[in-house]
């Protein structure tokens, strides 16, 4: 499985604005995340379009390899604009790899039996 595009989509939930992300995979397996505002929503979004470039023919089931390879390409200590580009996408990778595995992302992380 490999992702194929990461785009996103800003709205507006009254008082504030809130940053959806989608990545598309190769097997038809798509992820939906939110990421949080922190300033200008284009400067997450800018950075998440950014990021994309370094993903797409990723596995999105990855996910911790994904993350360092997000962080540390920042090149600096990501700010509140970097982590929230990161974590809308991080979310949409373990959207994926909860619904390519059939079972729910608080499974993944250890919750529920």
């Amino acid at each position: 499985m490999k992702i194929t595009d990461i785009c996103c989509l800003i709205g507006n939930a009254g008082n504030r604005n809130i940053l959806f992300v989608k990545t598309e995979t190769d097997e038809g397996i798509t992820g939906i995340g939110e990421s949080f505002s922190v300033g200008p929503d284009l400067a997450v979004a800018e950075t998440i379009n950014y990021l994309k470039e370094w993903l797409v023919g990723e596995d999105p089931r990855n996910i911790e390899y994904l993350w360092a390879l997000m962080y540390q390409g920042l090149r600096f200590p990501p700010g509140s604009v970097g982590l929230a580009a990161i974590s809308g996408i991080e979310h949409t990778l373990w959207d994926i790899s909860g619904k390519a595995l059939g079972v729910p992302v608080y499974r993944l992380l250890g919750g529920g039996s």
